[in-house]
């Protein structure tokens, strides 16, 4: 007697359609994982990506803003400080612009098929 379950992952935005089908084979108790195609593979590669530059920028932010709170300016060069926010502004704007390509990108396709 073979089970077989569909399971649907929620992914934020248009990246919901990741559906992963799990086939459970109660003979001998294997569980095997297939992706549809590479596109949800792509996907799932800039859902990671994003959440990289978030944790970078959240790192800048952190480091940026403990030196203002904690004040130590003693041990932390000013340049240094700055840099710190400029790279949490850089992250910031990249990943706006990132999301805004990646979104004309998806309605293209989907004004195309």
């Amino acid at each position: 007697m073979n089970i077989e379950t569909t399971v649907e992952l929620d992914v934020p935005d248009h990246n919901n359609d990741v559906i992963a089908n799990v086939h459970n084979n109660s003979n001998n108790g294997q569980i095997i994982s297939e992706v549809d195609n590479d596109e949800e593979l792509i996907k799932l590669q800039n859902l990671k990506r994003e959440v990289m530059l978030d944790i970078c920028k959240l790192l800048c932010d952190f480091s940026y803003d403990t030196v203002t709170v904690f004040k130590l300016e003693k041990w932390c060069p000013e340049q240094l400080q700055l840099a710190f926010g400029l790279g949490a502004g850089v992250l910031s704007f990249y990943k706006v612009w990132d999301a805004e390509k990646q979104d004309m990108i998806f309605k293209l396709n989907q004004k195309n098929e």
